[in-house]
């Protein structure tokens, strides 16, 4: 089904309905949800025309938010926004319906109060990949590519998931020349029975901040992301496509033969992330002659140990080469090196903070021979404050009081202890 982004379905541009298509297929459909896509959309165009109005306007105030804290917003950066009215929604959603977009529902049980549901048209334009046509030539070129991108995935068995099937639809299928997006369904399959184990593992070491959903799926999210390799051309759909009334042609199709399926249960997941990076880390240093293996689990000893619970979790994840933090501490017990660890990153953020309250109450840098007296108190368990106040009273600071007769945590805590005294 081919949509030209120029023109307009329901009286918005094309590309508007489509994501307002998306949006209804995992959301309630009905005029209240539709006015609500439409106000989220606004705000973001609102907010992109104020940035570009004033550069000192923070993008972030895009994100989604409610009409209380818009009201907040614009009076602050003081710019208009108008919210959409009902009356527009309600017309919007009934121009889908009249065109065929959504349909009546019809109830599967007693609890299903859904009245409407999107159409195959719907879905379809839910579906629509606007980036600008192209011919075959150059379609058989990225269906050759994406054919490549699978087949080095299945080889990566670090990676949850492998690419199972990749089945075509729509105008790929047919001898025409003028392609707007190549529809593809694909299939993905776990390598090991552990997959949600080592989907939460990958997402936590990804760097990302997730949700518990999307930690829960990033075994094959991630996959298909590698797949797609930001091909605005690829066009993937869900599993249920499969059930509409149309051609399809499974494009690649693989399975492990015992043998495969051996190495791949085999793989040690766990250890793939800091074996890597230790691998970086020798090629780096020729001079240390070590076995990778040997020295990875080395590591993952010296991780598990500073990973149980205490005040604070020392190591987290394998992101940003953290084994390189560690293997400055290698050729020792792994529970001498964490001990080592632990005690320089325990004096790292206590001599943060307490630096934080030595700087903005006392307005005074902090020296190498301030650092040595914060030491004494770090070595002696002092809280932090208190530290910064004992401090500032070994080297005679006067402490910079809040304007207004406010009075600051810290200037009640040097009452307490002078009261104490």
């Amino acid at each position: 089904m081919k949509f030209d982004s120029k023109n307009s379905i329901a009286g918005l541009p094309v590309k508007t309905a489509r994501d307002l298509m998306r949006h209804l297929n995992v959301h309630r459909i009905d005029a209240d949800t539709v006015l609500e896509f439409l106000n989220d959309e606004h705000w973001r165009s609102t907010v992109d025309a104020a940035c570009k109005a004033d550069p000192t306007i923070p993008k972030s105030l895009r994100q989604r938010c409610d009409a209380e804290d818009r009201k907040d917003y614009c009076k602050i950066w003081r710019f208009k926004f108008k919210p959409i009215k009902l009356t527009e929604a309600e017309r919007v959603f009934a121009t889908l319906l009249d065109e065929g977009y959504l349909e009546p529902h019809e109830p599967e049980h007693k609890f299903d109060e859904a009245k409407y549901q999107t159409s195959v048209n719907g879905q379809r334009l839910a579906a629509a990949n606007l980036t600008p046509r192209f011919d075959r030539a150059k379609a058989d070129k990225e269906v050759a590519a994406l054919i490549a991108r699978a087949n080095e995935i299945n080889r990566r068995d670090e990676l949850v998931f492998f690419i199972h099937k990749i089945t075509a639809f729509g105008s790929y299928l047919t001898d025409g020349n003028d392609l707007g997006d190549i529809d593809l369904v694909v299939e993905v399959a776990p390598r090991r029975e552990q997959h949600i184990d080592e989907a939460h593992y990958r997402a936590d070491n990804s760097g990302k901040t997730l949700g518990f959903m999307a930690r829960l799926n990033y075994g094959d999210s991630e996959v298909l992301r590698l797949l797609r390799a930001r091909k605005s051309r690829l066009s993937f759909n869900t599993r249920s496509t499969l059930d509409l009334e149309t051609k399809f042609r499974v494009l690649f199709e693989w399975l492990p033969d015992a043998k495969r399926r051996a190495e791949m249960e085999a793989f040690d997941w766990r250890l793939h992330e800091p074996l890597r990076q230790v691998n970086e880390w020798l090629t780096s240093n020729p001079d240390i002659n070590a076995d990778p293996i040997e020295v990875a689990r080395w590591c993952q000893d010296v991780a598990a140990i500073l990973s149980k619970p205490r005040s604070q979790r020392l190591f987290r994840d394998w992101s940003d080469n953290s084994a390189h933090d560690l293997l400055s501490y290698w050729g020792v017990a792994a529970s001498e090196a964490a001990a080592e660890k632990a005690h320089g990153m325990e004096w790292d953020e206590y001599r943060e903070r307490v630096s934080y309250y030595i700087s903005e109450y006392y307005k005074n840098p902090v020296t190498p021979l301030i650092e040595t007296e914060i030491y004494a108190h770090f070595a002696r368990g002092t809280d932090y404050m208190d530290a910064a106040i004992l401090v500032a009273k070994h080297f005679r600071w006067r402490l910079i009081k809040e304007r207004g007769g406010w009075v600051s945590p810290l200037q009640r805590r040097v009452q307490e202890m002078e009261g104490h005294g």
